[in-house]
Formats: structure tokens, C-alpha cells, sequence
């Protein structure tokens, strides 16, 4: 009994002292803010062949065509690399006309391939609008262009500045706030990221097709800005105060 009464005196004299520790931090939480304005190094074109036939076989086969001249375009008088052609999608498919009685009206077949081209030489991306367009072999075989907007390839390194940004101003932050209630920053207890804001810029341009373009050839060449990109992150980070 005894030593059953020392072992429980011992045990209440532990928790007394652990109860006398600390268990509150002095604890700062804010929040930091960065932004990054990077001027782009490559654009991004958005474009479409549509073509049309009778049938399917030969509405495929007329956009193989169109899109092997596109690409000859690009590749040649652009120099612009196969790995920056990307295919957006594919698809083949009925085609109908709609009558002023609200009839639909089988007309055959149409194909329709989207693009999207990465462009280093920005300024020739106005000549690129200009061009591919017209140089449609009519009606039944159309690019379209849908829009630019304009990105960098250096995309990871403005991140993680931009982040360094935002910590920089979440320590002043807390430094000041420190500094009011008259005490210093011992060091950071916990960090956490939102994900980082990319706006890469587009470029205000309305889609045309071949007959809008070659009205167009006739006055000034389109002139496209880059703009610059906006980079946004944001931290939290909770300081020990001593």
C-alpha cells in the first residue's frame, strides 16, 4: 500500500509540473501577398480547319489536305517546330442546313480539326493572322483563327520568385506587427502556399475566316501586343514571438 500511495503521489507531482509548462506559443499568423509582371517570350495561336463534302471519305480527305498546307505554313514560312503543333481535337460529322421553316435539311459531311501553335517570333504573329486565312482554297475548305494570348517558357523560374515575393512580404508584415506589440520574431512555426496565379495575357482579337481576312489584306496588316503576363501568389505563415 505503501509504495501503491508513493507511485500515485509521484504521478500527481508530474502533472502538476507539466501543467505548469507553457502550452501556448506567442504566435504571429499572417498572410503575404506577391506579384510578378514578366513580358512573354511565346505566343499562343488557337486555330481551326473545317471542311465540307458530299461525303465523309471526301470531307476527311479535303482537311487532310488543308491541314498539310497549314502546317506547310507554319513549318516553312514561319519556322515554327513540329512539337509546338498541337492537335486540340478531331471530329467528323453530319451537316445540315436550316430552312426558313424550321425544316433541317441534309447537305452532306463536315470535318473540323483545331490547332494550337506555339510561336517564339512574336513579331510576326500579326503576319501569321493574317495569312493563314487567306490562303483558304474557298468556301468548302476554312481556317479559322480563334485567338492569341501570349505566355513564357519560363514559367517555373517566375513562379518561385514570385513565392519568394509573397514571403518577403509576409516577414515585414509580421515584423511590423511584432515591432507594435513590442516583442521580435523567434522563427517560423508552420508555412502554407495557395496556388500560384497565372494570367498569361490575351490579346483582344476577334475570329475571322478566309473572307474577312482577304478583306483585310487590303489595309493595314493586323498588329498584335504582348502585353505583359501577371504572376500573383499568396502565403500564410505563423511566427514564434519570444
Amino acid at each position: 500500500m505503501k509504495n501503491m500511495a508513493y507511485f500515485f503521489a509521484l504521478l500527481l507531482s508530474f502533472n502538476s509540473i507539466a501543467g505548469a509548462a507553457p502550452t501556448d506559443l506567442r504566435v504571429i499568423s499572417v498572410r503575404g501577398e506577391g506579384e510578378l509582371k514578366v513580358a512573354p517570350d511565346v505566343a499562343i495561336v488557337s486555330l481551326s480547319v473545317e471542311t465540307k463534302a458530299k461525303d465523309a471519305k471526301a470531307a476527311q480527305k479535303a482537311n487532310a489536305e488543308e491541314m498539310a498546307r497549314v502546317n506547310k505554313v507554319l513549318r516553312n514560312d514561319f519556322s515554327i517546330d513540329a512539337k509546338d503543333i498541337q492537335t486540340d481535337g478531331f471530329s467528323m460529322g453530319q451537316d445540315y442546313r436550316f430552312e426558313k421553316d424550321g425544316r433541317r435539311v441534309f447537305v452532306g459531311f463536315a470535318g473540323h480539326h483545331s490547332l494550337t501553335v506555339r510561336m517564339k517570333k512574336l513579331d510576326r504573329v500579326g503576319e501569321l493572322m493574317d495569312k493563314l486565312p487567306s490562303a483558304g482554297a474557298g468556301e468548302a475548305r476554312a481556317v479559322e483563327l480563334r485567338g492569341v494570348s501570349f505566355d513564357s517558357d519560363k514559367r517555373r523560374d517566375h513562379e518561385t520568385e514570385v513565392l519568394g515575393i509573397a514571403m518577403a512580404n509576409a516577414k515585414d508584415r509580421a515584423t511590423a506587427l511584432a515591432g507594435f506589440a513590442k516583442k521580435g520574431l523567434k522563427g517560423v512555426l508552420r508555412i502554407s502556399d495557395s496556388a500560384v496565379q497565372y494570367q498569361p495575357y490575351a490579346a483582344p482579337y476577334a475570329a475571322r475566316s478566309k473572307n474577312m481576312a482577304m478583306a483585310d489584306a487590303e489595309s493595314a496588316p493586323t498588329e498584335i501586343s504582348a502585353g505583359q503576363i501577371t504572376i500573383n501568389a499568396n502565403v500564410a505563415i505563423d511566427y514564434e514571438m519570444d
